[in-house]
């Protein structure tokens, strides 16, 4: 018995992960139901950059972010699934949303939980 390979992790490009942040207006979709963010990502987006670039008050900046919990060595914000991919979720640009980091974190760490709760059930 062979098992089948498994596929390929999908990557969204640049061009896809700004044009979901342009689409919110860029602002962090926040959390559906318990907390609304709304983040500035362009100025999230440009703190990232003065941080990593130089200027007077970069260190302070990145010390903040990284005090904030933010990861200086990724983009600020991140594509989300509203519907996630275990779930039959899609990459189609309705089924994406843009969020900063730490809203993301809260999201992936909710959904692993769901996930091991959805695979003890049997499905009919």
């Amino acid at each position: 018995m062979t098992r089948a390979p498994l596929p390929a992790k999908r990557r969204l490009t640049k061009a896809q992960r700004q044009a979901v942040a342009v689409r919110q207006g860029w602002r962090c979709a926040g959390i559906d139901g318990r907390r609304e963010c709304h983040r500035d990502l362009r100025a999230l987006a440009d703190w990232f950059a003065t941080a990593r670039g130089g200027g007077s008050s970069a260190p302070l900046i990145a010390a903040n972010l990284r005090d904030a919990g933010y990861n200086l060595n990724v983009p600020p914000w991140t594509v989300d699934h509203i519907v996630p991919l275990w779930a039959g979720g899609t990459d189609a640009p309705e089924n994406l949303r843009a969020l900063d980091q730490l809203c993301n974190r809260e999201v992936t760490r909710d959904g692993a939980g769901w996930r091991k709760r959805a695979g003890k059930r049997k499905l009919a």
